[in-house]
């Protein structure tokens, strides 16, 4: 699952600095698009942007010779803070969904936040609705930094997906003590049998932690960042994949063999 960073976001204008100030679209990066059910190309526009603190110190080079040049350094902290406040319009290349980036001016300095104009998060086009609010939630909390809270509605949204999987246990932990032994018993549903069901413990234990702190310290807090939320959304997406899609895409191709085959008996 790609997530755009603040650092991919500002070097993307970096390079975009023409385009940008003739008012023209530039391809941003990728990121994953939720109604589209997958990672995908982002055109973008600016609505608000300073360009001349993106105004390169030269010419701009070939591409051939930028090419040569290896990946591009740091980009220079004066210019991130310079572009706060900024305002871009995002439309994914292939389905035209839109996304509205924002960099500005938090507690710690700029920071990046994106919201997508679709419900769901990281949801795939078959996820059930349940699933996707809580998904969704978690995409709305990581969008303005709040990693802690994105980490819970995960564990939420697990606890939602294998109650509409039969697992209606009270407790989340219960729910998956009774998968586990379903899957040691054999009688676990298929997708569990290919699935290895720490993940979806671990995935448990870190959103009790993101809202179960140790006393009153909640310096581990600050590891709960992008990098863990980027980690335990693929393994959502994978997941949802398993459960949702895979059986679909199966069905779609069987039916279409089958009506091929029936074609050639006529």
């Amino acid at each position: 699952m790609l997530i755009l960073t603040l650092e991919d976001v500002v070097q993307s204008l970096l390079n975009s600095y023409w385009a940008i100030a003739k008012l023209q679209s530039f391809i941003i990066g990728e990121t994953y698009c939720t109604k589209c059910g997958g990672n995908r190309r982002i055109h973008a526009k600016a609505l608000l942007c300073d360009a001349t603190v993106l105004r390169p110190a030269g010419p701009p080079l070939p591409p051939d010779i930028q090419a040569q040049m290896g990946p591009p350094e740091p980009v220079d902290s004066g210019v991130v803070e310079a572009l706060a406040p900024s305002l871009f319009l995002l439309r994914c290349s292939q389905c035209d969904s839109e996304f509205t980036l924002v960099i500005y001016v938090g507690d710690t300095g700029p920071r990046l936040a994106i919201f997508p104009s679709v419900e769901g998060g990281l949801s795939t086009p078959n996820t059930p609705a349940g699933v996707r609010y809580y998904l969704d939630q978690a995409a709305r909390a990581h969008a303005i930094g709040a990693n802690s809270a994105a980490i819970a509605m995960f564990r939420a949204a697990l606890d939602f997906l294998l109650f509409q999987q039969h697992y209606q246990e009270r407790m989340l932990g219960r729910k998956l003590g009774k998968l586990e032994a379903d899957v040691v018993a054999g009688t676990a549903p298929k997708w569990a049998l290919d699935l290895d069901t720490e993940f979806l413990t671990v995935v448990k234990d870190l959103g009790n932690s993101s809202i179960h702190p140790e006393g009153d310290d909640i310096s581990k807090q600050g590891s709960i960042d992008t990098q863990l939320y980027v980690r335990v959304a693929q393994t959502f997406q994978e997941l949802l994949d398993l459960i949702y899609e895979v059986p679909v895409r199966k069905a779609e191709r069987l039916d279409n063999l089958r009506s091929k085959s029936a074609a050639l008996k006529k």
